[in-house]
């Protein structure tokens, strides 16, 4: 068994496709073995590419080569020379329709150890699947949560936001130290809520606090129209999720928060009483001296925009309010359709997206979070740190938001990259520059729009219609 080390991503990216490793010397008379060498890009997260790395290393027998690439080697590329790609959930749409990435086999679907049942839903249902058809394996999920601190919400006699009027009315209170400070061991900088509105993520925070508002019952696609492929991303429901974003910021008054795995560090140390995270697996080894910690779902809304009334609504009874974000981030691992070793190909995919293999390595990334049912017998390695309860609750919040009636899809189409980073401009023009929220929206609208414009209307519309589950062509 041989790892080579991590290649440079523009030069794996520019050389040829697989090739065979030498072949061992024997002392039989038979013919030496050829031993398998697969290749495996891991796109934008050199620390998940390292997990792989280990894990392949010490635990089979295959020559294998993990290569860390940028974003920006992969999105302008014809081919992927290798033989599995492991890329940011968003992108899957993207691959699918450049023919960059081929479906698995049934058999390795229906297989034990893919165990596909064990798949919580939202990630096995939509996040995994393009054309109603499975294209990709998950090795890490994306669930924003809220955690909290129930000493701080017992000691001011707050309730857990089921809404985000709640959030903001719970964030008030919070930001108040005159109530908190007696034998309340807050640190500085002292905020009442922190959210990551990085690059690579403010844009899909901003899709998750609007799910909500724009998860209309009669409104197919939030994003766009379905007939001109216009964004919709300018209109009521986003408005008001980046105007209480930025409030949200500015009551905060410190640097943003990068990533959720940042956010979550922040409640850590004691410097926030609320925040939109995910537990990260580099998290303190024991329980040491943190704070007590709660979690629960994301905050939802009874109000909801009708785009085709023009207005906004109640929502019926029996409707639930709490959406969720699908495809936020998280890994896929997806076999590439420039392999010539396509059934070792995917038998390395395959393992990869294991339960116990899964757990060990997503849990080393900071941009996703557990998937399985089976990972809440390894909890500890995301929530490294936390007593048991506090672990365990994790997880049947993760779960139960997974297992929701009506999610909001994130943008995957291809040029994903580029809508998301519009968003995330958006986002900053309005929680740093202070710049107001529908001007933002406005030009952000405007750049999907010359986006969807240089790639053609028509082909989004199709891949538009085969994001929503929709036979692939």
């Amino acid at each position: 068994m041989r790892m080579t080390a991590l290649a440079g991503g523009a030069a794996l990216l520019a050389g040829a496709g697989c090739e065979n490793s030498a072949a061992k010397k024997t002392t039989t008379a038979l013919p030496p073995a050829q031993k398998v060498k697969l290749r495996v890009l891991v796109v934008d997260d050199p620390e998940l590419g390292q997990a792989i790395e280990r894990d392949v290393r010490s635990r089979t027998e295959d020559d294998v080569e993990v290569a860390p690439v940028t974003l920006d080697n992969v999105v302008g590329a014809s081919r992927l020379p290798a033989d599995v790609v492991v890329f940011p959930t968003w992108l899957l749409g993207d691959f699918v329709e450049r023919g960059l990435i081929r479906a698995p086999s049934d058999s390795l679907l229906e297989s034990d150890s893919i165990a596909k049942r064990d798949i919580l839903p939202l990630t096995r249902l939509y996040e995994m699947t393009w054309g109603g058809k499975v294209y990709a394996l998950p090795l890490a999920s994306s669930q924003l949560v809220l955690i909290y601190r129930p000493d701080l919400f017992e000691k001011l006699k707050l309730s857990v936001p089921a809404s985000w009027d709640d959030y903001r009315a719970a964030a008030e209170k919070l930001s108040d130290r005159a109530l908190l400070d007696a034998g309340s061991a807050l640190q500085d900088p002292w905020r009442a809520t922190v959210e990551p509105t990085g690059a690579g993520y403010g844009g899909s925070l901003l899709l998750a606090r609007a799910a909500a508002y724009a998860s209309h019952r009669d409104q197919a696609s939030p994003l766009f129209d379905l007939a001109q492929l216009e964004p919709l991303i300018d209109r009521p429901p986003f408005v008001r999720a980046l105007s209480e974003l930025a409030a949200s910021a500015k009551s905060g008054g410190q640097t943003a928060i990068d990533s959720p795995a940042a956010a979550f560090h922040e409640i850590l140390a004691g410097r926030c009483g609320m925040a939109l995270a995910w537990p990260s697996g580099d998290g303190p080894a024991s329980e040491g001296d943190l704070p007590p910690l709660a979690f629960a779902e994301l905050p939802g809304s009874q109000a909801v925009y009708n785009f085709g009334q023009q207005r906004w609504e109640e929502r019926r009874a029996e409707e639930d309010g709490h959406v969720p974000l699908a495809g936020m981030a998280g890994w896929l691992a997806a076999v590439t359709t420039s392999t010539s070793q396509g059934a070792e190909a995917e038998d390395l995919a395959g393992w990869l997206c294991g339960a116990k293999v899964s757990s060990r390595i997503a849990s080393r990334s900071r941009h996703g979070t557990l998937f399985r049912a089976a990972h809440k017998s390894e909890l500890k390695l995301w929530a490294k740190g936390l007593p048991g309860a506090a672990a365990e609750q994790y997880f049947d919040v993760v779960r139960q938001t997974q297992s929701r009636a009506q999610h909001l899809t994130s943008v995957r189409l291809p040029g994903s990259a580029r809508y998301l980073a519009a968003l995330d401009r958006a986002v900053n023009r309005s929680t740093v520059e202070g710049q107001d929220p529908q001007a933002s929206l406005d030009q952000a609208a405007d750049d999907w729009r010359k986006i969807t414009a240089e790639l053609g209307i028509a082909p989004q519309r199709a891949a538009l219609s085969r994001s929503r589950g929709q036979e692939a062509d």
